[in-house]
């Protein structure tokens, strides 16, 4: 499939499937954006999507008996999907795939694989609250034998707290709310949470979303970290034609020696042309009105990394770090590049013959 896009002053055609390097984005979107309530714990209609969008400029309270407050505030910087969401969307609805849009990708890569570090306090898995441990199966009572009651009238027990991360919803807090709170709880999936020992392997709803390696409990076929990195991969093996339409022009001292000697089709066809007559004026002057027709009509295939390195240059739009490879461009050469061209191809230019001039008297004219 061939997509056309702009760079700068020129227009070039990708060979890339759209669809494919699109579709994972479209497919994990639709399931994230469908995801919510229940399925990722919570009991409000909030998808996990909504969650991801806003992560980067949340603050959450997380309630600790052991600091000196009993809580703890923990406001994320930014960097998370409050930033990159907007950008993949931008590139992956878009596709223009711009030198520019490649470098956002690889920024957001980045960003991804910082998130997922196991210190991150941007990682799910970090996520902490003040758990469940244990609790007394019989009511605590007063100094007078009376059973203590809660606000809501139900008996109070006493609790064991700990540190929890992932996910608040794990068993003992559904059986704690149900059976002493009085309150129907639904249950969370076992991967979800665990104590600081094995934070390391849980699997709560949004790390599933953007890290996960192998797919969890709610079947999210590549997480958003796989998708960028295939992205960036697709593009990569991608190849670039510049249009005709847009020739890039040679300019600048020293470029049509570069050119020249940088291209192996230039050189060839050039060192041909000198010899062939049929790139000759009737005068015997290396014919540039003919190259430029040829050049105008034939693209230059571009094969070597050294090529497609002198040619990223000459262009300027696309630095060397633009992943698509280019594989064949025209060229817009101006008359006095193609003859130095034709210089160091080895051609030289007829000379006049230097006739002397002789001064007769009109005795010596009538003589002739």
């Amino acid at each position: 499939m061939t997509k056309r896009i702009k760079i700068g002053p020129y227009i070039m055609f990708l060979d890339i499937d759209v669809d494919v390097l699109t579709k994972d984005y479209k497919t994990w979107l639709n399931k994230v954006q469908k995801t919510g309530g229940r399925d990722i714990g919570i009991s409000s209609n909030k998808t996990l999507f909504d969650f991801i969008e806003k992560q980067g400029i949340a603050s959450r309270v997380i309630f600790d008996k052991e600091s000196p407050e009993g809580r703890e505030m923990e406001r994320k910087s930014g960097g998370g999907g409050s930033v990159f969401i907007p950008l993949l969307d931008n590139f992956f609805k878009q596709s223009d795939f711009r030198p520019e849009d490649f470098k956002e990708l690889e920024t957001i890569l980045s960003t991804l694989k910082s998130n997922s570090e196991a210190n991150s306090p941007m990682n799910p898995r970090n996520m902490s609250f003040n758990g469940i441990k244990n609790y007394s199966r019989k009511p605590m009572t007063g100094k007078n034998g009376k059973i203590l009651l809660d606000a809501k009238g139900n008996p109070r027990h006493q609790v064991v707290n700990e540190r929890i991360f992932g996910h608040y919803r794990n068993k003992m807090y559904v059986e704690y709310r149900t059976k002493i709170k009085k309150i129907q709880e639904f249950e969370g999936h076992e991967s979800w949470s665990g104590t600081e020992d094995k934070k390391g392997s849980i699997m709560p709803p949004m790390w599933q979303a953007l890290y996960a390696r192998n797919e969890g409990n709610l079947k999210i076929k590549k997480s958003l970290i796989q998708i960028v990195e295939n992205a960036i991969e697709v593009l990569k093996n991608a190849k670039g034609r510049v249009s005709a339409k847009t020739p890039i022009q040679i300019k600048g001292q020293g470029t049509a020696d570069a050119v020249y000697r940088g291209f192996s089709d230039v050189k060839d066809f050039i060192d041909k042309s000198v010899i062939d007559t049929t790139f000759k004026t009737r005068a015997g002057n290396f014919n540039t009105k003919k190259v430029t027709e040829w050049l105008s009509k034939n693209p230059i295939k571009i094969d070597e990394t050294s090529e497609e390195r002198l040619v990223k240059d000459i262009m300027e739009s696309i630095d060397a770090n633009y992943p698509i490879k280019i594989t064949e461009v025209y060229l817009k050469i101006s008359p006095l590049m193609i003859k130095r061209m034709a210089s160091l191809a080895g051609f030289q230019a007829p000379t006049k013959e230097n006739k002397e001039v002789k001064k007769m008297s009109w005795q010596e004219v009538l003589v002739r």
